[in-house]
């Protein structure tokens, strides 16, 4: 059987994730020359991107190389590894500003857009996620190496060679555009039995997925202000997470009632609500231009 105290492992991971995250994004929205924050938010979130791509083949061999046991020690060790870089930072708090406590002028109609924009951009991503490989083991293929590899690639280059694309456009704008790849990525898997729907499928939501997180952040940050950055980017994470949980929840209650087709338009239409939630009539874009 399995120990109990897994369970407690858990919740202390969790919120040791949920706090490290919030505290990074936050750290580098406010950092960052306001020209540059999208970009800088992007390709920061490789650093978890490209981990979570090959931790599941790493872990694998490690397992079946040193067993359970040793393989979480070699978790915690990594975990140990990766609190000293922390310890030399430069802390600017008191230069930035960072005011987490001023709710109210977070709290503002503008952010909760951007906040429930995550959260439906979470609920997409989640059901891509869960049921794209159930799909395809219920189909009989073996089209998921394929689908995230492509999908890697898409990412990976909109924070490597297209990473200033966010910074330049209108992040509004270019929120929307993303929203919409990833809306067409996920209604096209819903043909995800035929290769080359299942291709376009994970070039398009990679993209959507590639451009979205930076834009969205970047303009919650931009609404919220730099003296706020901390809070603001709780909230957006702290939704997107959630959106990958209800989201899940949700869809498969959509997948028992009207199978994969409908479970993966319901992804598509999840995406074309976080696009509705954008603000509108608003700038959206750099603080300060040039920088």
């Amino acid at each position: 059987g399995h120990s109990p105290i897994l369970y407690l492992y858990r919740v202390v991971q969790g919120v040791g994730y949920s706090i490290f995250v919030t505290f990074c994004y936050a750290y580098i929205a406010s950092h960052a020359p306001p020209g540059r924050r999208a970009e800088a938010l992007g390709v920061f979130g490789l650093s978890f991107f490209i981990p979570t791509s090959i931790g599941g083949v790493v872990g694998e061999y490690l397992i079946r190389w040193v067993g359970f046991g040793k393989y979480f020690i070699i978790g915690s060790a990594v975990a140990l590894l990766a609190a000293i870089p922390p310890f030399f930072i430069r802390d600017r708090m008191a230069e930035s500003g960072l005011s987490p406590s001023r709710v109210r002028s977070v709290l503002s109609a503008p952010i909760l857009r951007t906040t429930a924009s995550s959260l439906f951009f979470g609920a997409t991503f989640g059901g891509i996620f869960t049921f794209l490989p159930v799909f395809l083991y219920r189909q009989g293929k073996d089209g998921i190496g394929l689908f995230l590899f492509l999908y890697s690639v898409a990412v990976i280059a909109t924070r490597t060679a297209w990473r200033r694309v966010t910074d330049r456009a209108d992040r509004r704008k270019s929120s929307t555009v993303s929203f919409l790849l990833l809306a067409g990525g996920a209604a096209l898997l819903i043909f995800a039995g035929e290769t080359l729907f299942l291709a376009a499928a994970s070039l398009l939501t990679g993209l959507g997925h590639g451009f979205l997180f930076p834009s969205l952040s970047a303009l919650t940050v931009d609404l919220a202000g730099r003296e706020n950055s901390g809070f603001a980017m709780a909230l957006f994470t702290g939704a997107f997470d959630l959106g990958l949980v209800f989201g899940a929840g949700f869809l498969g209650l959509v997948l028992e009632v009207g199978g994969f087709a409908t479970t993966f338009g319901a992804c598509s239409l999840l995406a074309l609500a976080g696009c509705g939630c954008i603000p509108r009539g608003m700038r959206g874009k750099r603080e300060v231009s040039g920088v």
